[in-house]
């Protein structure tokens, strides 16, 4: 955790729930449920740094309200713990950061949690939070969730508001969403947060409070009977062969369990989306910490490797082709919005793998940091999709490889449709806890010694 709420506010709090709930009187199914949020919500009385080391013992970076969802939360009787640690400015995947240090892994702490909600995905991962609010912009919440085997929701764009950052940074493809342990905690959070805060959401989408169990066996559980699931082989084979083989272990549960119908997809302009991508964020990262950027001593501050990535964007948004870039991603985006569109008239969902690897080990070098594009490539390798159309997308887990590390798949669905993915994923939760162990917390571990 980066900045945790006073303690004598969470256990008047937490005494005030219990009273709510002895009388019957609950303000909602998170009352008193302990949630965490990250470094880039305003969370009242806490610091909001958004990562960066240059800012965490400046107090006018306590944050003097709540941001629109926490305010929500709040009100709900949720105990908000803290505000979470997160990669500096979200410009990483890993969950590093020059002032905080590594995030460890949930299940294995030699591993990273990934990023850049690395904090809300560890805490809720090892079972310190039932809930954390995350924001994902290339892949930040769906990342850490699948390296820490839990569950992460990215919504339509502008579905959930991410008013409270105090910077806009890649705001064009940022989404706020939940990290969560099952996919019913994130649903609900999903549910009641857009049923108290109105995201952006143009005329005439659907209303999101849809109803989530539509479509329940009589035994209770979720059907995905007659769901089109959309696969594109060529793009399983870019991961890892016990990443594919769990992937297709999932398509072949939907199949032959689920009775859904398989249609096999292609999807264009992969390589261009990934460079658009990166030219649109980027940018709007650099455009947002600019200021702090050219102040040489402020920048000290930053880590090695933020730095270098930041000198790369300054091209992408001030450099000579810096209005080439941005009108070629323009055009990318729009090109790949209108596919996606034609494409789900043949599907309901498309299912690929989370990432193309397991969690990588933690780099060596903890003082600067490491560049690694080739991992940073593997871990984003299916996210960019999601960020760049504004599709819902969602992670759960299906299998773990030998050092018992996670492995999972994501769902994408058509814009506004989060209660197909939704339920397509508890379909999934459901079915791989047939092949999956009983979590086994190291927390627990060390407890019993």
């Amino acid at each position: 955790m980066a900045s945790l709420s006073p303690l004598e506010k969470l256990e008047e709090e937490a005494r005030a729930s219990t009273e709510r709930y002895l009388s019957g009187k609950s303000l909602s199914i998170f009352d008193g449920v302990p949630i965490c949020i990250k470094e880039m919500f305003d969370v009242s009385g806490t610091s909001n740094t958004i990562g960066l080391g240059g800012w965490r013992s400046d107090s006018k970076h306590v944050s003097r309200s709540d941001s629109a969802l926490v305010a929500a939360l709040r009100s709900c009787g949720a105990l908000i713990i803290g505000s979470s640690t997160m990669d500096e400015i979200g410009i990483s995947v890993r969950g590093y950061s020059a002032s905080w240090g590594q995030v460890r892994n949930a299940v294995n702490d030699e591993r990273v949690a990934g990023g850049s909600s690395s904090g809300s995905a560890s805490a809720v991962g090892a079972g310190f939070c039932v809930v954390g609010l995350g924001s994902d912009g290339g892949g930040s919440i769906r990342i850490p969730a699948a390296l820490n085997g839990i569950v992460g929701l990215k919504p339509t764009y502008a579905r959930l508001t991410c008013d409270g950052c105090p910077l806009s940074l890649g705001k064009s493809v940022t989404h706020a969403g939940p990290l969560a342990n099952c996919v019913l905690d994130a649903a609900y959070f999903y549910y009641l947060s857009t049923a108290l805060v109105i995201g952006d959401v143009p005329v005439g989408a659907p209303d999101p409070r849809g109803d989530l169990i539509l479509g329940l066996e009589s035994d209770g559980r979720p059907s995905v009977k007659g769901l089109r699931v959309g696969v594109y082989w060529k793009w399983l084979e870019d991961s890892s062969e016990r990443v594919r083989k769990a992937a297709e272990s999932c398509i072949k549960w939907l199949k032959d369990e689920g009775n859904i119908e398989l249609f096999s997809v292609s999807i264009p302009m992969l390589e261009e989306i990934r460079c658009a991508h990166n030219a649109t964020i980027t940018s709007g990262m650099y455009i947002g910490i600019e200021e702090y950027y050219n102040d040489l001593e402020f920048r000290k501050t930053m880590g090695l490797d933020v730095q270098a990535k930041l000198a790369v964007a300054r091209n992408f948004a001030r450099g000579l082709d810096a209005e080439k870039f941005q009108k070629a991603s323009k055009i990318v985006r729009a090109q790949s919005m209108e596919y996606m569109q034609e494409l789900f008239k043949t599907v309901d969902v498309i299912l690929t793998p989370a990432t193309a690897q397991v969690a990588p080990l933690v780099a060596d070098n903890q003082e600067t940091g490491e560049v690694n594009v080739e991992v940073d490539s593997k871990l984003m390798r299916y996210m960019q999709l999601g960020n760049v159309t504004g599709l819902p997308c969602g992670v759960v887990q299906v299998a773990e490889d030998d050092e018992l590390l996670p492995i999972g798949v994501q769902v994408i669905g058509n814009a506004w449709e989060e209660s197909t993915v939704l339920k397509t994923l508890w379909w999934i939760e459901l079915q791989a806890r047939n092949h999956l162990p009983v979590r086994n917390y190291r927390r627990v571990e060390l407890l019993q010694t």
